[in-house]
C-alpha cells in the first residue's frame, strides 16, 4: 500500500484496501523477482522486501517518471 501511493497512484482515485493496492503494485511489476508469489496474508522475507523496494525504484510513477529519475534529475 505504501509504495503504490508513494508513486502517486492514489490521486486520480481511491483505491480499496487490500485487493486494489495489491492489483496495481501488480500491475507496476513490483513482484518481478519475487522467488515465489506471495502469499499477501503472510509476512516476507526481508530479501524479497529489498526486491520490491527496487523494484518501486525503476517503477513509473503517475507523473510519468520513475523514483531514481525524479531523486537524480535525469530526463527519462
Amino acid at each position: 500500500m505504501m509504495l503504490v501511493r508513494v508513486l502517486g497512484y492514489e490521486k486520480d482515485s481511491v483505491l480499496t484496501y487490500p485487493y486494489e493496492y495489491i492489483s496495481k503494485a501488480e500491475a507496476l511489476g513490483l513482484d518481478n523477482g519475487l522467488s515465489s508469489k506471495p502469499d499477501y496474508a503472510d509476512y516476507i522475507t526481508r530479501g524479497d522486501a529489498a526486491i520490491i523496494l527496487e523494484n518501486a525504484l525503476w517503477a513509473d510513477m503517475n507523473e510519468k517518471t520513475t523514483i531514481y529519475e525524479w531523486v537524480y534529475g535525469i530526463d527519462g
